[in-house]
C-alpha cells in the first residue's frame, strides 16, 4: 500500500491504472508479487535490462479484476 500512497500523491498513473495497482495490491497474493518484483528490480544482480523485462513480468502476474474489453 506504500507504492498506492505514493502514486496518488504524484500521478505517475492514469485513474485506471491507479485503481488497477490499488486493486492488485489488495489481496496478500498481490501485495507479495509487486514487493518482490519491485525489490528484485531495484536491488538485483541481473543486468538492468533483465531486471526490468522481471518487472514488467511480475507486473503482468499480478490480479485483475474482470474487465469488459
Amino acid at each position: 500500500m506504500r507504492a498506492v500512497r505514493i502514486e496518488s500523491g504524484r500521478s505517475f498513473l492514469f485513474s485506471f491504472e491507479n485503481m488497477a495497482l490499488r486493486d492488485a495490491v489488495r489481496s496478500n497474493a498481490g501485495a507479495k508479487i509487486f514487493a518482490e518484483g519491485l525489490y528484485q528490480y531495484l536491488h538485483g544482480k541481473k543486468p538492468l535490462e533483465q531486471r526490468f523485462v522481471d518487472w514488467i513480468s511480475a507486473i503482468e502476474c499480478l490480479p485483475r479484476k474482470q474487465t469488459l474489453s
